[in-house]
């Protein structure tokens, strides 16, 4: 949780700083030139910086859909009806939101619409000259605010994502060679398993964060041209086996955790030393599957499966623990050691189930 605390405080502050720049870069333009206004500028600079370009370019393009309606719509009630400025600026402002509800857009983002048509239109004597002045700054606002934008997450948002959902699948396979490596001395504790258990949800929550990251990119291909479908598709597919990988390994300390506990509880004897060795190798084989699997990742190209040397050896490691497994001597050491044979065995069809369906369309192609 620390992990994950620490990255979202960089990341505020990261944003403010760059926001707080983008802001006074405003303000300083717009004060240097005549057919400016400073503080407009700053403040559509400030609202038009967002944590993702495509997100900064919809604010802005509804910004400037917005003051164009307006702009229009202010004009026409002031000649109607000159000298109330606060019922021309109230009509504006209704017409704004009447065209961010036409066009479907978010509340948050409806506010994008209304700010600047308060900037231009909320003056008093509400002329032409001003709205030049004040509707020429809005745009310049905006386009400081779009270029920010580009940097407060460098990268696109497909590389990003894939960055670290492969950096997430390395911590699960280390988590699982330190349950391989525990397991043989038969000192799986209390304080262990929720050591493990609080690594997988800090991984989980990350997950689950790029997961929503990535299809909020996917639906707004059309706002940037650093979006590619094809790139965002492939990310969100490997983003979907890792975590269903990271839920199965949480599963798998879960219960086995629970099965020592009861296996003490019953004064059952510990797993066999030759057993509990054969069951850290088919986790250690486990773990080099899932970080293999993420390593073979390629931005714009489907979910790679694992390499099948490695899945053969998981596999070659299993069916030899096996048959130790269906020897044991007690109960508890039996289901011990096929649940998480079992578990390696999900693991594995996870892993290599995209390979299968690449076949599959591939044939109906």
């Amino acid at each position: 949780m620390s992990t994950i605390v620490e990255s979202e405080s960089r990341a505020f502050w990261r944003y403010a700083l760059l926001t707080s720049s983008a802001i006074i870069l405003a303000y300083m333009i717009g004060e240097y030139f005549k057919l400016l206004d400073g503080v407009i500028a700053a403040v559509t600079a400030g609202i038009s910086v967002q944590t993702t370009f495509h997100h900064s370019v919809k604010e802005v393009v509804w910004q400037a859909t917005g003051l164009c309606v307006g702009v229009m719509l202010g004009l026409a009630a002031s000649l109607w009806l000159p000298g109330f400025d606060a019922l021309v600026l109230g009509i504006a402002v209704v017409g704004g939101f009447i065209l961010a509800r036409t066009l479907r857009v978010s509340t948050s983002s409806a506010l994008s619409v209304v700010v600047p048509i308060i900037l231009v239109v909320g003056a008093p004597n509400f002329n032409v000259a001003k709205l030049e002045t004040r509707a020429l700054s809005v745009l310049v606002g905006g386009v400081i605010g779009i270029l920010i934008s580009l940097l407060i997450k460098p990268g696109t948002p497909a590389s990003r994502v894939l960055e670290e959902t492969s950096r997430n699948a390395e911590h699960v396979a280390d988590v699982m060679e330190e349950v391989a490596q525990v397991l043989p001395s038969e000192q799986i504790t209390m304080e262990q398993t929720r050591e493990w258990l609080a690594k997988l949800r800090e991984v989980n929550q990350s997950l689950e964060a790029l997961r929503e990251e990535a299809e909020d990119a996917l639906v707004s291909v059309r706002w940037s041209p650093l979006l590619k479908r094809g790139e965002l598709e492939s990310v969100v597919e490997q983003v979907s086996i890792t975590q269903e990988t990271a839920t199965t390994v949480t599963d798998m300390i879960r219960d086995l955790y629970l099965s020592y506990v009861k296996q003490r509880s019953m004064d059952s004897p510990p797993l066999p030393s030759h057993m509990a060795e054969s069951l850290a190798t088919v986790l250690d084989q486990t773990a080099e599957m899932i970080a293999d699997q993420a390593a073979a990742a390629v931005l714009g190209k489907p979910a790679a499966p694992a390499d099948p040397e490695v899945v053969a050896a998981a596999a070659a490691a299993r069916e030899e623990t096996l048959e130790k497994v269906k020897h044991a001597e007690s109960p508890t050491s039996f289901i011990v050691g096929a649940g998480l044979i079992r578990d390696s065995e999900k693991i594995e069809t996870i892993l290599t189930a995209v390979d299968e369906e690449e076949e599959e369309t591939l044939g109906h192609s």
